[in-house]
């Protein structure tokens, strides 16, 4: 069935460097190459936190996805983005503008997309959107799932700052996507850490509880200009070299949080995720 989302821009947004760097990149060159570009999570809502980092959509035009004026575009506003969290660990969300047509609900749900805070352009915009006949709700909990466990059999333990916020940004992608397994739709993420209570006792969401705990402690650490130079560089050689090697080091109690016991209580959680999906008929 047909939808209409609607897009407007937040009078926050206009404060912000990152958005203010970000719109006089793309009212230059680049501007022909998106339908609209959107920012949504702490960003667009104004909750800005030290663990935030930048979750942008890019709804490209058609036949734009493989041209160099977009590998500009994302070398370029990567930089940008890096300068915003050093320790960003994803780049921008993705889709093509004939796609609205069967939407890829399991990528973005339409219900995360009504959150958006339009960047560009500067009017409101509305996107007429057929969702796909067929969504896979489970996909995103089963490869998370697969992720984390991967990281539990090889006795993973963060060496250093940029690791661990990406492994307690997974941790708290579950509640999320297992909703959406369970629920058969889209759910905000902000939305799901009180409704996940609602399948589980907070004994089997303790690994949940200690990683929103570390979120909500999280401070932005000081760089040295040769920790910049790496995090913030936009080549992706450069950057993975200062996500291996340069990122800064934890500290004494996050490495007491987070150690193989943590490890094993978070495989028992992801496990009865999964097994309480299976069981009831979601996966």
């Amino acid at each position: 069935m047909k939808q209409v989302v609607k897009l407007t821009g937040a009078k926050h947004l206009d404060q912000l460097e990152l958005i203010q760097a970000l719109r006089g990149l793309l009212q230059g060159e680049y501007a022909s190459l998106f339908h609209c570009v959107a920012v949504h999570g702490s960003v667009a809502t104004d909750e800005i936190i030290p663990f935030s980092d930048f979750d942008g959509l890019l709804i490209l035009r058609s036949g734009k996805e493989n041209s160099p004026e977009l590998q500009q575009f994302l070398r370029k506003s990567m930089k940008i983005i890096y300068e915003f969290d050093p320790l960003q660990h994803h780049s921008w969300f993705q889709i093509k503008e004939e796609q609205l047509h069967h939407y890829p609900q399991s990528y973005f749900p339409i219900e995360l997309l009504q959150e958006c805070a339009l960047i560009l352009p500067e009017d409101d915009c509305s996107l007429e959107i057929n969702p796909e006949q067929s969504t896979d709700y489970g996909q995103n909990f089963l490869a998370l799932h697969q992720s984390l466990s991967n990281k539990i059999h090889r006795k993973f333990i963060p060496a250093n700052k940029y690791q661990l916020k990406s492994v307690l940004s997974e941790i708290l992608l579950l509640p999320c996507f297992f909703l959406q397994a369970y629920l058969e739709k889209g759910v905000l993420k902000k939305e799901s850490f009180e409704l996940i209570r609602t399948y589980f006792n907070p004994e089997e969401l303790q690994p949940l509880h200690l990683a929103s705990e570390m979120r909500l402690r999280w401070e932005r650490p000081a760089l040295s200009s040769f920790q910049k130079y790496f995090l913030e560089h936009p080549q992706k050689k450069l950057h993975k070299m200062g996500e291996k090697w340069f990122a800064p080091a934890l500290n004494k109690q996050e490495k007491e949080i987070f150690n193989h016991d943590f490890m094993q209580e978070l495989k028992k959680m992801i496990d009865c995720m999964k097994f309480k999906l299976i069981e009831d008929g979601k996966l």
